[in-house]
């Protein structure tokens, strides 16, 4: 094997990202955002099949440890597209507030 380094590293990497993330910390008390979310990124030109995927997350509580959740996924990241896991809500649709409203989902 030589010590050429590939000049594309795209062509060589997972083409699924996490594109975004919103997770307020616990001692926020005004949430721009009604949910926590994670958005994953497909930047190939195929569909990606989600099936048998997870996302693993971790979560620390002081005196106790970590806490690692999965969490398993289904359904197709289409080429190109996203696709958005909500997660806890935070505040209300209708709350001053809030100016993203996560209604829909993946």
């Amino acid at each position: 094997m030589g010590t050429e380094l590939n000049q594309d590293y795209r062509l060589d990497s997972d083409r699924i990202k996490i594109g975004s993330v919103y997770a307020p910390l616990d001692a926020d008390i005004i949430h721009g955002c009604s949910h926590g979310f994670i958005e994953l990124e497909n930047t190939s030109e195929e569909d990606f099949e989600l099936e048998g995927c997870y996302l693993h997350c971790a979560k620390n509580f002081p005196g106790i440890g970590d806490k690692v959740y999965h969490l398993p996924l289904t359904g197709t990241l289409p080429a190109g597209g996203t696709y958005l896991i909500r997660c806890k809500q935070y505040s209300n649709f209708d709350d001053v507030n809030t100016f993203i409203k996560v209604k829909s989902f993946d």
